[in-house]
């Protein structure tokens, strides 16, 4: 496990549709052995059924995944010009 003891616990933002979440950032975080995908957001209603095939909770408001408290680490995968309105 890389040193780790532990999975860390992981969401990933801009999962809704088949994108760079979906094709990339999803099948890598799937793969990896020390991280755990718990969860997808994305204001795309179509998360719902992503997030279903994985097992995972489903957002549609990134605010909402922001404050599960299960969740250890957000992954922005949406585009960049979106990026610094995630941030606030």
């Amino acid at each position: 496990m890389n040193g780790l003891t532990r999975k860390i616990k992981t969401g990933i933002l801009g999962a809704g549709q088949a994108n760079i979440a979906t094709n990339n950032q999803l099948p890598a975080t799937l793969a990896a052995e020390n991280i755990e995908l718990v969860a997808l957001c994305d204001i795309n209603p179509a998360v719902n059924d992503y997030a279903r095939q994985h097992g995972v909770k489903a957002y549609t408001d990134y605010g909402a995944m922001l404050a599960d408290p299960e969740i250890e680490m957000i992954q922005i995968a949406t585009p960049d010009w979106l990026h610094l309105t995630l941030y606030d």
